[in-house]
């Protein structure tokens, strides 16, 4: 058997510092003898070849889907939190609701009020709570996902080579939100 000069450790240890100083760009330094416009012209250059090469599109488009799906766990928390408010604060919340809804809708009659004040707006400020405390975790593990999204997109943008593992990672985004 052959002995191995180097241990696991010091193995994986170069492996990081090839990483960190390996770029997939390497800008050319701006020459000195170019005019206003030249150097102009060049860092647009610079700026497309760069945005084409770490696919900003792409990136972008996966933090607005981030942002979107953010927001139906959002809305529930709003939900549940408003509905526990008005428990404790309001003597008839359901009332007042369906006061604030059919001042702008039209009149659809009586009856169609009482349905909706008893049996929807009731039923959703009874189940206020759960849909607080659904929507606060799914909101927080979303915001994590969002977090993430934006850690791979700076490291990708700025180059860095440095990365955590999914553990890692998801507590890290975690400690963030």
């Amino acid at each position: 058997t052959l002995a191995r000069p180097f241990g696991r450790r010091a193995f994986n240890f170069m492996l990081v510092e090839l990483r960190l100083t390996e770029r997939r760009y390497q800008p050319a330094p701006p020459r000195r003898d170019e005019t206003f416009w030249e150097g102009f012209r060049d860092f647009l250059r610079r700026v497309y070849v760069k945005a084409d090469q770490d696919g900003i599109f792409f990136m972008s488009g996966a933090i607005a889907f981030n942002l979107i799906v953010a927001i139906v766990p959002l809305l529930l928390a709003i939900l549940g939190i408003t509905g526990v408010i008005l428990q404790n604060r309001v003597e008839n919340p359901s009332a007042l609701l369906a006061n604030y809804l059919f001042e702008a809708l039209p009149d659809f009659g009586t009856d169609f009020r009482l349905f909706v004040e008893k049996e929807i707006i009731e039923g959703l400020l009874a189940k206020s709570g759960g849909f607080l405390g659904f929507g606060l975790i799914i909101l927080v593990w979303v915001s994590t996902r969002l977090v993430g999204t934006l850690r791979f997109v700076l490291r990708e943008v700025f180059d860095i080579g440095e990365d955590r593992n999914i553990i890692k990672g998801k507590w890290f985004d975690v400690q963030m939100v």
